[in-house]
């Protein structure tokens, strides 16, 4: 969803049962002799694997990182009490500290990828399994400043945990994985890897012919078209079910911007702009923001077109020129912060603190992002619009999807395990907590992401909020961004709008430059 390097990004722990007294803290080499540092604990830390024994009887495990084979001096075997907690940190005696696995009671997990500044990692052993489904969900959501996932993926856990009781999940949201990359996807997906992944669907054509992903089984009838336009490949075969769909909505406090209906039109409406805002802001950078803007533009300025006429290159000067239109109104007195890498590179939630806090008179972002509008202070009402790329306002959405690994989890056990957790995280009940952001505190935003299924906006809270309401209204005229660009294209595409871009505007920074 936030299209940073990707196209679109809590709070601590919550409970957790306490260790025996002491976790595992930070190693060091003390006059040659290695020593452990332990200190008390009540919680987990950032960045630390917990591993939890709920069963009646102590279970041994082994870490990545503490073991002969991953660089520890000897293999240290940890035992975990029963009804006890265990944390421990990556170790620093790897070259890269990071814990990609544990072992407990004969269960193994993989691609934990828990790094000394990333999210924590959990291992919930209740005596009950006998088998692993490690799963990847997509880690771009909006978030408190500094706050973590923990309690979002802990609640995924235990729900999951207590409907397949068979079943220890290793649930991963963690922006390190490198899941906006060809051969990032290729290794994520291959042997070994994530059973299920929660994935862009920029990336689909691409999944399908290099025999990563299977073809789903499960019923699609509850989810909005557009989502399943992106997870079908090869003709009608579906291969991913749909779970977030995302894209541009322009945001404004000014109720006029609802009479905008192109970019000619959103021109006048900045055009009385006061004199201490900026007319509009956003992030109009990136690898794949570059690519997207200009498919979006194409299909603005010529909406009866086939949008593979939008991937044809060299760009059309109209398009670039209305991308140079649009972008020039971010115009403060120290430059354009949304085209020199400014925004690109902030944290996320940047662009609409500028705008909640009335230094821009509209905003550019995905639904979601209206979660820092109104984190930051922003008035009340909210108004939304799709963006209007050129003549006309014709949305085109990103889908995410739940994937299936071929190498991983072609049969059974693993195919009904991981079509249980697909089902669990399309439904209603878990996209109401996600984006109501029952993880975080009682103040804080709701999340306000486009949850693909149809019965999600036939909930009472979604009917009636205001700016649900405004945003769903997409999905009459929306479409699907192309779920078949190859590597090479995404290179070509972006280079040559950069250079275009630059032959308007100079100052214009594209990450996907030469």
């Amino acid at each position: 969803m936030a299209l940073t390097q990707p196209r679109c990004l809590h709070r601590g722990l919550g409970e957790i049962m306490p260790t025996s007294q002491f976790a595992l803290g930070h190693m060091v080499r003390l006059f040659g002799v290695l020593a452990v540092v332990t200190m008390a604990v009540s919680s987990a830390h950032a960045g630390s694997l917990v591993i939890r024994n709920s069963s009646d009887a102590a279970i041994t495990c082994s870490v990545d990182g503490y073991t002969m084979a991953t660089g520890w001096p000897f293999d240290w075997t940890i035992t975990v009490e029963a009804g006890k907690s265990f944390v421990v940190g990556p170790s620093y005696e790897q070259e890269k500290p990071v814990i990609d696995w544990a072992d407990c009671g004969g269960l193994k997990t993989s691609h934990m990828a828990i790094t000394p500044d990333g999210p924590d990692g959990y291992f919930y052993f209740t005596g009950t399994q006998s088998r692993v489904l490690n799963a990847a969900l997509y880690p771009y959501l909006p978030n408190l400043p500094g706050g973590t996932f923990n309690a979002m993926v802990q609640h995924v856990i235990e729900t999951y945990q207590t409907e397949n009781p068979d079943v220890l999940l290793n649930a991963v949201l963690n922006g390190n994985l490198d899941i906006y990359s060809y051969e990032g996807l290729t290794r994520l997906l291959g042997a070994d890897g994530f059973d299920i992944m929660e994935l862009d669907m920029l990336y689909l054509q691409f999944l399908a012919d290099s025999d990563l992903i299977l073809p789903t089984e499960m019923p699609l009838d509850n989810y909005q078209d557009i989502g399943l336009a992106a997870v079908t490949a090869g003709g009608n075969q579906a291969y991913g079910v749909p779970s977030w769909l995302c894209m541009d909505f322009t945001f404004s406090f000014a109720e006029g911007v609802k009479a905008v209906t192109s970019l000619e039109g959103l021109s006048v409406f900045l055009s009385d702009t006061p004199e201490d805002q900026t007319p509009l802001v956003g992030n109009f950078n990136g690898s794949w923001r570059l690519p997207a803007m200009y498919i979006s533009g194409y299909m603005g300025q010529f909406p009866d077109a086939p949008i593979a006429n939008a991937l044809q290159m060299p760009p059309n000067d109209t398009v670039i020129t209305n991308l140079t239109t649009l972008t020039e109104k971010c115009n403060f007195d120290d430059g354009n912060k949304c085209i020199d890498d400014t925004y690109h590179d902030a944290a996320n939630g940047t662009t609409e603190q500028v705008l909640a806090t009335g230094r821009a008179k509209t905003d550019v972002g995905f639904s979601e992002q209206s979660f820092y509008i109104k984190l930051y202070g922003g008035p009340e009402p909210l108004w939304a619009i799709g963006t209007p790329w050129g003549n006309t306002i014709n949305p085109l959405l990103y889908t995410d999807a739940f994937v299936r690994s071929a190498a991983n989890c072609a049969d059974d056990p693993c195919k009904t395990d991981g079509q249980a957790f697909i089902a669990l995280m399309t439904s209603d009940p878990m996209k109401t907590f996600i984006t109501q952001s029952q993880d975080l505190d009682d103040h804080a935003p709701y999340r306000r992401l486009l949850t693909a299924t149809k019965s999600f906006y036939e909930l009472p809270w979604v009917k009636e909020d205001a700016l649900y309401t405004q945003f769903h209204t997409v999905f009459e005229t929306g479409a699907s961004f192309p779920n078949n660009i190859t590597d090479e294209q995404q290179t070509s595409i972006g280079t040559q709008v950069c250079a275009a871009l630059k032959a308007q505007n100079p100052a214009y920074v594209c990450k996907s430059e030469p």
